[in-house]
């Protein structure tokens, strides 16, 4: 992600109300490059909720509709104790530990069998400071209940443990299409500051590559997850992909050795001579 401070809270919109051309397109696709933080940033905001949306309209038109789902969802608590969890390698230890030691043939094969997505996300609780991170699994078919049984008892034993939360388990009978959307989909969470190493995030001393992956979550789209590669699986890995994006930006020059001016006057210079559309929010 690439920063800059020129969009605040007030520049906030409703994203399914946003109408543009051609032309606009362009312009937000120069903003988005030079934006401090998606998540105040309405042309972000559309783009990313844009994207979110053909994943999830990909999703429903090639997959068969399921009858009825079951939905895992965890809590990562934002405590001192779990703040190693929330990164990318974080994550990946809780679902190791979720889908360790399936040993009965019945429950692994249940688990493999059929379509299973997963979404990592932010929710914001006025008891915590920062957001906390909900991690969902979603399951096209109805679990057996050895199954349910068997993830309930890891909930409540090595997900406490490692997240302040037991989690829960839903199954939901007679799904339409719009029902799968909404639990498919990435809520977002619009206005939510950087997260930088500042504050209470340097208190209790979060790194900057960690920091960077908690900017990275927000962008990232709903998973299919192929349950024989991850049972069992000790050297689990599923944000290999966002890490090699990471590891680019790195390399490419650090954009906070812009200055506010210097912003200012590229952004001057891409839109000199476009013409303004009142109409538009932004």
């Amino acid at each position: 992600m690439r920063f800059c401070n020129t969009y605040r809270k007030q520049n906030m919109i409703k994203i399914s109300d946003i109408k543009i051309d051609g032309e606009d397109i362009n312009k937000c696709y120069y903003e988005v490059d030079l934006v401090e933080n998606v998540m105040e940033h309405p042309c972000s905001l559309f783009f990313l909720e844009k994207r979110n949306n053909e994943v999830v309209d990909e999703i429903i038109s090639s997959k068969p509709h399921p009858k009825c789902i079951t939905q895992l969802k965890i809590k990562i608590i934002p405590t001192e104790e779990n703040k190693t969890h929330y990164s990318f390698s974080g994550i990946e230890t809780i679902i190791y530990n979720l889908f360790n030691n399936v040993n009965e043939n019945q429950i692994r094969e249940d688990l493999e069998n059929g379509d299973t997505f997963f979404k990592v996300y932010y929710t914001k609780d006025e008891m915590y400071n920062i957001p906390i991170l909900m991690l969902d699994f979603i399951f096209f078919r109805k679990l057996l209940p050895e199954t349910i049984e068997f993830l309930s008892s890891k909930l409540k034993i090595e997900g406490f443990i490692y997240t302040g939360n037991i989690g829960k388990i839903e199954v939901e009978d007679y799904i339409i299409i719009d029902d799968l959307k909404k639990v498919l989909s990435i809520p977002l969470l619009v206005g939510q500051p950087e997260f930088k190493r500042k504050g209470v995030f340097r208190t209790y001393k979060f790194s900057i590559e960690q920091l960077k992956e908690m900017n990275y979550i927000h962008g990232i789209s709903v998973i299919e997850l192929k349950m024989g590669d991850i049972i069992n699986n000790q050297t689990l890995s599923i944000f290999d992909t966002i890490r090699e994006l990471i590891k680019k930006s790195n390399s490419e020059k650090d954009f906070e050795d812009y200055s506010e001016d210097d912003i200012e006057k590229i952004v001057q210079n891409i839109f000199n001579g476009v013409p303004n559309n009142n109409d538009l929010p932004f």
